[in-house]
This record gives C-alpha cells, structure tokens and sequence, in this order.
C-alpha cells in the first residue's frame, strides 16, 4: 500500500503525537527509577519503570517508523512499511507490559 501526499500533514501528526508521549513515558521512567520509594512500595516503583520504559520504546518504534514514512512519501521513493504501527508491533508490547505488571520480583 503506498501513501499519498495528501496523508503526509496527518503523519506528521500522528509522530509528533509519538515523540511526545515517548518523552513522557521515559520522563515517568526516570522518575520511578529516581524517587526513593520505602520498602514496602518497591516492587511498585520497578513496575511502574518497567510499564513506562516499555511505553517509552512502543510510542519511540513507532514514531520512527513513521518518520520513515513520511520520508519516504516526500522523497517520493518506495515505501518501507504500510502502516505505522501494525498488530504484531502493538501484541508484542501489550504482552510485554501485562508480563513485566504481574512477573514477580
């Protein structure tokens, strides 16, 4: 499936969107990591910089990939990837989160 020109501002968009909640996810991952949490709320704080370290490299994949994209739509060169995030990128990660919420430490 190759994108169009008139999907390039949408694109743009939809990355921006990415780079901004990858920021915040790593944000909220060196917060966990850097805030003295007592015993009994430690396995929070690595959960919690676990959960946000995976959602920080989800939105990151996923907004280079679209940066990939609109790259390729303004060079007007054949297209890489057909969608920006597709199934397997955002199963893997889901299962990824749901595995680092109930592994115990």
């Amino acid at each position: 499936m190759q994108r169009n020109k008139g999907e390039l501002p949408g694109l743009m968009q939809f990355r921006r969107i990415c780079i901004a909640a990858a920021v915040i996810s790593a944000a909220a991952s060196l917060l966990f990591v850097a805030v003295r949490f007592p015993p009994s709320l430690r396995s929070f704080a690595v959960h919690g910089s676990l959960v946000a370290g995976l959602l920080a490299g989800h939105f990151s994949l996923i907004g280079l990939r679209t940066h990939v994209i609109c790259s390729q739509i303004r060079r007007g060169t054949d297209q890489l990837f057909d969608r920006a995030e597709p199934e397997w990128i955002t199963v893997l990660f889901s299962l990824a989160i749901v595995a680092s919420l109930f592994w115990p430490l």
